[in-house]
Protein backbone atom coordinates (compact mmCIF):
# COMPACT_ATOMS: atom_id res chain seq x y z
CA UNK A 1 0.00 0.00 0.00
CA UNK A 2 2.79 2.42 0.85
CA UNK A 3 4.82 1.73 -2.29
CA UNK A 4 2.23 3.01 -4.84
CA UNK A 5 1.67 6.18 -2.82
CA UNK A 6 5.37 6.80 -2.46
CA UNK A 7 6.10 6.16 -6.13
CA UNK A 8 3.33 8.53 -7.23
CA UNK A 9 4.41 11.11 -4.68
CA UNK A 10 8.02 11.11 -5.83
CA UNK A 11 7.14 11.34 -9.50
CA UNK A 12 4.81 14.26 -8.78
CA UNK A 13 7.57 16.01 -6.84
CA UNK A 14 10.05 15.35 -9.63
CA UNK A 15 7.81 16.92 -12.26
CA UNK A 16 7.29 20.00 -10.07
CA UNK A 17 11.03 20.35 -9.48
CA UNK A 18 11.76 19.91 -13.19
CA UNK A 19 9.22 22.59 -14.13
CA UNK A 20 10.66 25.00 -11.56
CA UNK A 21 14.20 24.33 -12.75
CA UNK A 22 13.20 24.97 -16.36
CA UNK A 23 11.60 28.28 -15.42
CA UNK A 24 14.63 29.37 -13.42
CA UNK A 25 16.99 28.39 -16.22
CA UNK A 26 14.97 30.34 -18.78
CA UNK A 27 14.80 33.36 -16.51
CA UNK A 28 18.53 33.28 -15.71
CA UNK A 29 19.40 32.85 -19.39
CA UNK A 30 17.23 35.82 -20.28
CA UNK A 31 18.85 37.97 -17.58
CA UNK A 32 22.35 36.90 -18.64
CA UNK A 33 21.65 37.69 -22.29
CA UNK A 34 20.22 41.10 -21.43
CA UNK A 35 23.23 41.92 -19.26
CA UNK A 36 25.64 40.75 -21.95
CA UNK A 37 23.94 42.97 -24.52
CA UNK A 38 24.05 45.92 -22.14
CA UNK A 39 27.75 45.31 -21.46
CA UNK A 40 28.49 45.23 -25.21
CA UNK A 41 26.59 48.48 -25.73
CA UNK A 42 28.52 50.12 -22.89
CA UNK A 43 31.78 48.99 -24.47
CA UNK A 44 30.83 50.57 -27.79
CA UNK A 45 29.75 53.72 -25.97
CA UNK A 46 33.10 53.95 -24.14
CA UNK A 47 34.95 53.56 -27.44
CA UNK A 48 32.92 56.42 -28.94
CA UNK A 49 33.53 58.55 -25.86
CA UNK A 50 37.26 57.91 -25.98
CA UNK A 51 37.34 59.22 -29.55
CA UNK A 52 35.35 62.26 -28.49
CA UNK A 53 37.78 62.80 -25.63
CA UNK A 54 40.72 62.76 -28.04
CA UNK A 55 39.00 65.32 -30.25
CA UNK A 56 37.78 67.56 -27.43
CA UNK A 57 39.52 70.71 -26.46
CA UNK A 58 41.10 70.87 -23.01
CA UNK A 59 38.21 72.68 -21.35
CA UNK A 60 35.39 70.67 -22.90
CA UNK A 61 36.24 67.18 -21.66
CA UNK A 62 34.68 67.16 -18.16
CA UNK A 63 31.30 65.90 -19.39
CA UNK A 64 32.98 63.21 -21.48
CA UNK A 65 35.11 62.09 -18.54
CA UNK A 66 32.00 61.90 -16.38
CA UNK A 67 30.23 59.76 -18.98
CA UNK A 68 33.24 57.47 -19.22
CA UNK A 69 33.42 57.02 -15.44
CA UNK A 70 29.66 56.30 -15.26
CA UNK A 71 30.02 53.79 -18.07
CA UNK A 72 32.88 52.04 -16.27
CA UNK A 73 30.83 51.92 -13.08
CA UNK A 74 27.87 50.43 -14.96
CA UNK A 75 30.15 47.79 -16.47
CA UNK A 76 31.44 46.83 -13.02
CA UNK A 77 27.89 46.47 -11.73
CA UNK A 78 26.93 44.32 -14.70
CA UNK A 79 30.02 42.14 -14.29
CA UNK A 80 29.26 41.71 -10.57
CA UNK A 81 25.68 40.68 -11.34
CA UNK A 82 26.83 38.22 -14.00
CA UNK A 83 29.23 36.66 -11.49
CA UNK A 84 26.43 36.50 -8.94
CA UNK A 85 24.15 34.81 -11.50
CA UNK A 86 26.89 32.27 -12.28
CA UNK A 87 27.36 31.49 -8.56
CA UNK A 88 23.62 31.02 -8.08
CA UNK A 89 23.37 28.81 -11.15
CA UNK A 90 26.06 26.41 -10.00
Amino acid sequence: QLRPRLRHGLSADLSIVMKQAAQVDLKSILIKNALDLRRQRLQREREDLSFLLMEAQNGDDSDINRQISLSIRAKRLIDAELQNQAKNLY
